[in-house]
């Protein structure tokens, strides 16, 4: 096998070049954490657990839908882009930008209409009370919003611009954070607080159009010298089967989203459907930093490794990122063990301690993730979506059952079994896919 010096040099390091990626992401992804533990906080603290629970299945019956309707645009920019920026086919490119944008145009745009439309049914299933219907439905056109930021936030990390992304991060939650702190100290009711979120979501994604476009400007990439024709339509053999199974993959990995609350809301009503939010917060600390740092970043990563034919970069990169976020997930499991309880009551109030049990639930599952973190970047990268939508398929079958039959019995505590069976199943089922791709060449590096 071909191997040039120049990757035989780097191999070394490989593997840590996610985490220096991920540092660049992560001032304005602690930025973001701060920040959404703060407008919680406040929200959660001005609402009380009713209202606050209510503000939960609004916010979360969007962000389902988006996750049900969305293609995942991002990663056909990730494996189709990468070839043609290393081959320097800027008009390749472009077809696949534009084909990546108009996929979001659309899908928002049917989000929207079927999301208003589809809102009083909705609302009445998770426990939204009727009163709130009409505020409700104005949100739900904030979906558009969600499904558009998924293009420019490929372009940023197909061109490694993680700088950008992390300034970006932080808009959203800046806009939410003051807001949620005028209306906390001036007895905002939750149409405020609605008005805010929805403010909030249309900034930052117009922060990511405006990221992506410098970006693109920088490089010598302007869309505006793409040329539009009927080769955007389908830009690269096989994007359509690619595309329609990242769409398939999103929507089997709702659990990781927002199900859980909606369907806490279902089973338990609106202040559970809060308390189980507020467990997902603090929970989330394990997780989150790995989901929305070393994700993104590892992307970049096994996309370009995968396009030079660089196996064993590949598996090093894989194994070593993986065990290092493992570790550094138990460790901060073994610190909500200690101080979860009294970290609760700090932050949120006496009314939301209740949430130790099903945070600490949530934390486990969490740290199952973040040794297996590379296993999903690797086989979309890798061509296996199919795998990936099977797997995912499995877990949130035996989640949702798992879900209905230990929750009317355990409550909040039930969901949070629920969701460790749902990460192992998913782990195990990744790591048995991953066999082949993890192999050793068959010829020798020399």
């Amino acid at each position: 096998m071909k191997t040039t010096h120049a990757s035989s040099r780097s191999n070394g390091a490989a593997w840590l070049r996610p985490f220096r990626n991920a540092g660049i992401l992560a001032l304005g992804r602690g930025m973001q954490g701060v920040l959404s533990l703060a407008y919680v906080a406040l929200a959660s603290r001005a609402l009380g657990p009713g209202a606050f629970g209510v503000l939960v299945l609004v916010h979360s019956t969007v962000l389902v839908a988006a996750q049900l309707v969305r293609f995942q645009s991002w990663q056909a920019v990730l494996k189709y882009g990468a070839p043609a920026l290393l081959a320097a086919d800027h008009a390749a490119l472009h077809r696949v930008l534009l084909f990546a944008l108009g996929l979001d145009v659309v899908s928002g745009a049917l989000a929207g209409v079927v999301l208003v439309h589809a809102m009083p049914t909705l609302a009445a299933f998770v426990g939204i009370p009727d009163a709130v219907v009409p505020l409700a439905t104005l949100y739900a056109m904030s979906v558009a919003f969600v499904i558009l930021g998924a293009a420019p936030l490929g372009v940023l990390r197909l061109l490694d611009r993680h700088d950008l992304i992390s300034w970006q991060t932080i808009v959203e939650p800046v806009v939410r954070c003051a807001g949620a702190l005028f209306l906390f100290a001036s007895d905002g009711l939750l149409a405020g607080f609605l008005m805010v979120w929805f403010v909030a979501t249309a900034l930052g994604k117009g922060a990511l159009f405006v990221a992506a476009s410098k970006a693109l400007a920088a490089r010598g990439l302007s869309l505006r010298h793409a040329a539009l024709d009927r080769r955007c339509l389908a830009p690269a053999p096989g994007i359509w089967r690619f595309s329609a199974g990242t769409n398939l993959s999103s929507m089997l990995n709702l659990n990781d989203t927002q199900i859980g609350p909606l369907l806490a809301g279902n089973l338990l009503g609106a202040a559970d459907a809060g308390l189980y939010r507020i467990a997902q917060q603090v929970a989330n600390v394990v997780s989150k930093p790995v989901h929305k740092l070393l994700v993104p970043a590892i992307y970049t990563d096994m996309s370009q490794l995968t396009a030079a034919g660089d196996r064993r970069t590949r598996r090093e990169v894989v194994a070593r990122s993986g065990l290092v976020a493992g570790l550094a997930g138990i460790a901060i499991f073994a610190l909500l063990a200690a101080f979860g309880a009294d970290l609760l009551t700090l932050v949120f109030g006496e009314a939301y301690r209740a949430a130790t049990g099903p945070m600490l639930w949530l934390s486990f599952a969490g740290v199952l993730a973040t040794f297996a973190f590379p296993l999903a970047p690797l086989l979309m990268s890798g061509g296996k979506v199919r795998h990936v939508v099977i797997i995912r398929l499995a877990a949130l079958v035996a989640y949702l059952i798992a879900f209905y039959l230990l929750v009317p019995v355990h409550a909040l505590l039930g969901a949070g079994l629920a969701v460790n069976l749902h990460a192992l199943l998913t782990v195990a089922g990744m790591a048995w896919c991953a066999r082949e791709l993890l192999g050793r060449d068959d010829v020798q590096q020399r």
